[in-house]
């Protein structure tokens, strides 16, 4: 897939990234993104991963709605548009109003458009933070071939192979904690549950 040759220039990888940054259900897109960026930093330091490549990333707010991680990723695809998420702005400074909440609000304002002479060469993958926006993608990003990843949606859905093929995930599907749930409750003294 990647081929270097000692002397070359360094060559970009990017991936597209629709977190939920801001919005009502959901904004751990932040913190989600300040732990990808530590990796990215180690991966891209490291001689001996992908040598002569650079990992970027191009994070967009897909506000864990469906219907914005959609339309985001349909751009990206078809367009070559990406709605780029506050490039360059430091945590202190999404909080323009200093509420203590990150809004969109806050952070329309500081978005970007980038298009294919920044995301050049196109994206090869997808990082995607909720497991909505990850099942309504799936089946899209398939047919392009495009993998799909996820560092948040615990959906048990997404453990079918047969309707989500080319989706992974590095956080466990929350059907794997029922059983310590349900101990919990026991030791608590309930005999039932409900929703």
């Amino acid at each position: 897939l990647f081929r270097f040759f000692p002397g070359s220039a360094v060559q970009p990888i990017w991936l597209t990234a629709i977190q939920p940054f801001t919005g009502g259900d959901w904004d751990a897109g932040v913190s989600m993104r300040i732990g990808a960026e530590i990796l990215l930093e180690q991966v891209n330091a490291n001689p001996i991963l992908l040598p002569g490549y650079e990992l970027k990333v191009v994070w967009q707010d897909g506000m864990c709605s469906t219907g914005v991680a959609k339309k985001l990723f349909l751009t990206n695809l078809f367009d070559k548009t990406y709605r780029a998420f506050a490039p360059g702005k430091t945590l202190n400074e999404l909080d323009t109003d200093k509420s203590g909440v990150i809004t969109t609000a806050d952070t329309e304002p500081m978005e970007e458009v980038w298009n294919a002479t920044i995301v050049n060469p196109d994206p090869v993958g997808m990082i995607s933070g909720c497991s909505g926006g990850s099942m309504d993608i799936a089946y899209t990003a398939y047919m392009a071939r495009y993998p799909l990843v996820s560092d948040a949606s615990s959906r048990p859905a997404l453990s079918d192979r047969n309707t989500y093929p080319n989706f992974y995930r590095t956080i466990l599907p929350d059907s794997f904690f029922n059983a310590a749930w349900i101990a919990m409750a026991k030791a608590l003294g309930q005999t039932s549950v409900t929703a």
